[in-house]
């Protein structure tokens, strides 16, 4: 019975340790976030920075890839506004495409394959400009809507910086990393 009573009282410990550890990574998510978006970054950017490590020191690789990577990001930023100018644009035309195929492309199509074609694209553009007038901004609608303010900017480029160098130091210190791991790894041979 004594025996039981152990089992049980391990199992109840166990669980308890596991909701408890469960409940603090949920509370404590929000700071650990960056860490592991820079852990991410790193994972993908290591192929390039070791074949970089070839022929420059590994910190400058690091450096040079990521300085690459903020690039991108700013490229990126600068390009999304107008991407979504010209999808609206082009969100605002299709209503009209609707038109030309039912008055045009439609009956040239049976004309000159004899077979009578009846599309009602009625439906598709009523839907289409319902969702129009719902919002004009169709990229910016999908990710939330950032906050303005100082507090929001300031804390915006803390946590990139953090990622940045969070990366650059998992980048750089990688290779060791995985030769201590592999040289306590008891499995390896």
């Amino acid at each position: 019975m004594n025996n039981i009573f152990r089992f049980r009282a391990r199992i109840a410990w166990y669980l308890a340790t596991a909701v408890v550890a469960g409940l603090l990574l949920y509370l404590v998510a929000p700071m650990f976030s960056p860490f592991l978006f820079a852990a991410i970054l790193a994972y993908i950017c290591l192929p390039l920075v070791d074949r970089l490590a070839r022929r420059m020191p590994r910190w400058l690789a690091a450096s040079v890839v990521l300085v690459l990577l903020l690039g991108l990001s700013l490229l990126v930023l600068i390009v999304a506004p107008m991407v979504d100018r010209q999808f609206a644009a082009f969100l605002q035309e299709v209503p009209e495409f609707f038109d030309w195929v039912n008055e045009r492309f439609l009956p040239w199509l049976s004309n000159a394959t004899g077979v009578e074609l009846n599309l009602d694209l009625g439906h598709a553009k009523q839907a289409l400009a319902g969702s129009l007038r719902a919002d004009n901004d169709v990229l910016w609608a999908l990710p939330p809507k950032l906050t303005t303010g100082v507090a929001a900017l300031i804390g915006f480029f803390t946590a990139v910086l953090l990622v940045l160098s969070a990366s650059a130091a998992m980048l750089v210190a990688f290779r060791h990393l995985r030769a201590q791991y592999l040289a306590s790894d008891p499995y390896q041979s």
